[in-house]
């Protein structure tokens, strides 16, 4: 009977199928400097330890492509739905190169294990991975969803110190899916407020391995004011948002404040400030600056600062204290548009910039050309003059380990993609 009952129901409900197949091609660029080098050519154990000169082999431009398919089934009924976004990865090597360009999640924990790996070596990645497999069941006006989904939450475009379950990069060029978290979420409506409670898998079933949030909303004029408190991964977390706009300029702010759960690391604030509006009915511009008190001001620690466990879970990806951002878009023609990103870090004065440029082909392929400049201070040339002067190797060397970096942006090489999307 209940077999009967539930067949019945997918019958009489709205069923949408649809899906997209995007190719990327990625060439990176390094600049010349013997700290960046590929490999050291056969030698002494000195020399294998210290890299020389004469027997270093340079770190070459190289290029690698990406491609992914996503299969859309969305299953709508009445009052619930069912959402199936099975996704094809096919990764040649498994560098960063290709993830700045799109978010695949390939890397994201799961709580069930819903991927499938075809071919899963160092020189080339194939996946199947359920990016979205979600159940969702509404009454009146309490929404519940359990399974994979995307979670976000907070305002800021660049910088996001309230998106803390799946943070968002904005050097992520593919932004039209945010990767799905293993997440069960109740949303619910009140008057013009709403409230979202979240627990979402994050490696682990503790409280160290999940994040669990809670953010109310309350909408007063115009504006959007809004509460969020979480406890990510054991810390405690407290924050505020606001959204709103001054005649046609949209503004918005998040900050939060963390307490570590860890008694050797103080707390901390990260904030934003932005706006985004039309110059003109062709050109659109946003921008946005931001604060983290936990980041590092001298180049000396970038190092130290970068390998913590806040990076290396993507919680946070800039070391630095103060950043800037800008963006701006162009109409050209109507199926042509150019674009510009900068951000920079205020301190040490290094800069990302990202030029693009999109063509709506038809009205569902786009092909997109684009590129990532870092700027900035380069890292301390590294080259011993002296190989049979083992003392002067180690006290460059030692110069050298004091600042290596000199600013953070400068440390990027420049990136040029290519991309096709098509969607059906």
């Amino acid at each position: 009977m209940t077999l009967l009952l539930l067949l019945g129901a997918a019958l009489a409900a709205d069923v949408e199928l649809g899906g997209n197949l995007k190719l990327f091609h990625v060439s990176t660029y390094p600049y010349d400097n013997d700290l960046f080098a590929d490999s050291v050519a056969d030698g002494t154990a000195f020399q294998q330890e210290f890299p020389l000169k004469d027997d270093t082999v340079k770190a070459s431009a190289s290029s690698t492509g990406l491609l992914t398919s996503r299969l859309t089934f969305d299953v709508y009924g009445d009052g619930w739905s069912f959402s199936a976004h099975p996704q094809l990865t096919v990764q040649p090597g498994t560098g960063a190169s290709a993830l700045s360009i799109a978010q695949t999640g390939t890397h994201i924990p799961e709580a069930v294990d819903l991927s499938w790996e075809a071919v899963d070596d160092p020189d080339l990645l194939v996946q199947v991975r359920a990016d979205r497999l979600v159940f969702e069941v509404e009454k009146g006006s309490v929404r519940a969803a359990l399974g994979r989904q995307a979670i976000t939450f907070g305002h800021g475009l660049f910088f996001t110190p309230l998106d803390l379950v799946n943070p968002f990069f904005p050097t992520v060029v593919d932004q039209e899916y945010k990767p799905g978290v293993d997440a069960a979420r109740i949303d619910a409506w009140f008057g013009s407020g709403q409230a979202t409670v979240t627990s979402a898998y994050r490696g682990d079933w503790d409280l160290e391995g999940m994040v669990h949030a809670a953010y109310v909303q309350q909408t007063v004029g115009v504006w959007d004011i809004g509460l969020f408190g979480a406890l990510a991964q054991d810390d405690t977390v407290g924050g505020l948002s606001l959204a709103g706009s001054a005649g046609p300029v949209s503004l918005h702010a998040d900050a939060s404040v963390t307490l570590p759960s860890d008694d050797k690391e103080d707390p901390f604030v990260r904030a934003v400030v932005g706006a985004q509006g039309s110059v003109t009915p062709k050109t659109q511009l946003m921008g946005e600056v931001y604060v983290q008190t936990n980041g590092v001001t001298d180049t000396s620690d970038y190092l130290d600062q970068m390998s913590g466990p806040r990076y290396t879970r993507a919680e946070l990806w800039l070391v630095g204290r103060t950043y800037a951002a800008v963006s701006v878009s162009q109409e050209i023609q109507p199926m042509l548009s150019g674009s510009l990103f900068a951000m920079a870090n205020v301190e040490d004065g290094s800069a990302l910039l990202g030029p693009g440029l999109s063509w709506n082909v038809s009205d569902n392929v786009t092909a997109s050309l684009g590129a990532y400049v870092g700027m900035g201070k380069r890292p301390v040339e590294y080259q011993v003059e002296d190989h049979n002067d083992p003392l002067s190797a180690v006290n460059e060397l030692a110069e050298v380990a004091e600042d290596p970096l000199r600013s953070e942006m400068g440390t990027t090489p420049t990136t040029v993609f290519a991309s096709m999307q098509a969607w059906f």
